[in-house]
């Protein structure tokens, strides 16, 4: 299970995430169903950087702390 599964991010980090990695994809010509999975890790800041790993380059968004949380245990 990756981090991304684990966490809750805001709409707004929602919308920001999908606009960014959509973009970047277009720009080196990739469709949006050409995105491979995003996955997450948590920075020593508090902040979560969320990734992935196109062909041609690596996107990446830094979710400051108020922004994302751990999903709570069941």
């Amino acid at each position: 299970m990756d981090v991304l599964d684990k966490t809750l991010l805001t709409p707004g980090a929602v919308k920001s995430w999908q606009e960014l990695a959509l973009r970047e994809a277009q720009d080196s010509g990739y469709g949006p169903e050409q995105i491979p999975d995003e996955q997450a890790e948590v920075q020593n800041d508090g902040s979560l950087l969320i990734f992935c790993d196109l062909p041609d380059r690596r996107v990446s968004m830094q979710v400051p702390p108020g922004e994302w949380a751990w999903v709570p245990e069941s």
